[in-house]
């Protein structure tokens, strides 16, 4: 008989995860939530300063000198789009890449057991209003970035490599684009959004992180496209 405790079901335990971007924010909510349920967490950034606080390595997924300086609120140019699709979109797809052979290791090491890849997308990949702290460019590196979730699932799954591809596709979560002013307005309304958030309020780290560990334990979950967003994407086009 199935055991369905949850403390068993949701259990990380003997699992080894890498979490890019984890210093701060979402990655730090997810890499925090991991550890709390018996994963090995392993997290990188660009910004030692912020790693030092955990034992982490110092990886630029971009490999791109000044990327950690992109900011979505400067105006549109070619370099600020290049540079934004190059953090959003193609830094994951060579990630992917570069652990591709140690996330087949981690499968084969449980029985008919899979690695699973979590993109972090955003709601705002699904609609077409433009939400504070982002611009054109955020939007549609996020959505490229959950059409390349799906097509790399596809890719794993037609050559019976063991790797799933799943994409979480946050709301507002306190993080250092999604400030305490902005936090504080979705409660009534949203700079540049059509209707408030359903929920009225903003996401908790328990919520983003049970979401990502719920995509990491489930080996029958694969080219989801999970949004995490208080109802927003309900209610706006």
């Amino acid at each position: 008989m199935a055991d369905l405790n949850m403390a068993t079901v949701m259990s990380l335990s003997g699992r080894v995860a890498l979490v890019t971007g984890g210093g701060t924010g979402i990655g730090f909510y997810i890499a925090k939530t991991f550890a709390a349920n018996g994963a090995k967490v392993y997290i990188t950034g660009r910004r030692l300063d912020v790693l030092e606080k955990a034992a982490a390595l110092q990886m630029d997924v971009t490999d791109e000198e000044n990327a950690a300086a992109s900011d979505p609120l400067q105006p549109e140019t070619v370099q600020n789009w290049a540079d934004i699709f190059s953090i959003n979109t193609i830094a994951p797809f060579f990630v992917v890449r570069a652990f591709q052979s140690l996330l087949i290791k981690g499968a084969h090491s449980r029985p008919q057991g899979t690695s699973s890849v979590i993109n972090i997308s955003s709601v705002s990949a699904e609609y077409n209003t433009q939400g504070p702290g982002t611009c054109l460019a955020y939007s549609a590196t996020k959505a490229a970035l959950d059409k390349l979730t799906l097509v790399l699932g596809m890719s794993f799954a037609e050559r019976d490599i063991p790797i799933r591809v799943n994409s979480l596709q946050p709301g507002f979560f306190a993080s250092q684009m999604v400030g305490p002013e902005v936090l504080e307005t979705i409660k009534t309304k949203v700079p540049g959004i059509l209707a408030p958030v359903p929920a009225r309020r903003h996401g908790t780290e328990a919520e983003i992180g049970t979401a990502a560990t719920y995509l990491a334990v489930s080996d029958y979950t694969n080219g989801a496209l999970l949004s995490i967003d208080g109802g927003i994407s309900l209610v706006n086009p």
